[in-house]
C-alpha cells in the first residue's frame, strides 16, 4: 500500500484505522500517524478512541504499549472543543477516573453502561476491502 492509498483509507475511516493500528504488530505505524489524530477524527470519534484505550487496553492490562501514557498525552494535547465534548458526555465520569487513577494498582472501574468494545475490533469495524488491506499491511509512511 502506498502512502497515498493509506491516506485515503485514513481520511475515509479514521477511527477504525487508529484502532487497528493500536494493536500489534502495527504500533510503529500508529506512532507515525498519532500526531494527526485531531485532523482526522471528530470529537465523538476521539472520545470513542479514548474509551477504547481504557476499556480494551488499560483495563485488560495490556503491556505491549504504554496505553496509560498514550491516554494522558492525548487528553493533554487535544483541542478544547474535544475536551468539552468529552466532559459533557455521559462517559466522562468513567474517563476522568481513568485519567486520574494512579496506576499503582490496576484500573478496575466498571465499564460505563451502554458502551461495548468488541473483542475482535478489526473484524467488526473494517469492511472486507479494508480487512484485506490490513491483512497484508506493509506501508511506508515516508512522504519524501
Amino acid at each position: 500500500m502506498t502512502a497515498k492509498q493509506f491516506d485515503g483509507v485514513l481520511k475515509e475511516e479514521p477511527l477504525k484505522v487508529y484502532i487497528v493500528l493500536l494493536n500489534p504488530p502495527f504500533h510503529e505505524q500508529f506512532q507515525e500517524i498519532i500526531d494527526r489524530i485531531f485532523t482526522y477524527v471528530s470529537e465523538r470519534e476521539f472520545l470513542n478512541f479514548l474509551l477504547y484505550v481504557v476499556i480494551s487496553k488499560i483495563k485488560n492490562e495490556c503491556h505491549d504499549y504504554d496505553y496509560v501514557e498514550l491516554l494522558k498525552e492525548l487528553w493533554n494535547e487535544c483541542p478544547v472543543n474535544f475536551k468539552k465534548f468529552a466532559e459533557n458526555s455521559k462517559y466522562f465520569d468513567f474517563l476522568d477516573k481513568a485519567l486520574n487513577h494512579d496506576y499503582s494498582s490496576p484500573f478496575k472501574e466498571p465499564n460505563p453502561p451502554s458502551f461495548f468494545v468488541p473483542c475482535c475490533v478489526s473484524d467488526l469495524l473494517l469492511t472486507p476491502m479494508h480487512r484485506q488491506i490490513f491483512k497484508h499491511f506493509n506501508v511506508s509512511l515516508n512522504y519524501d
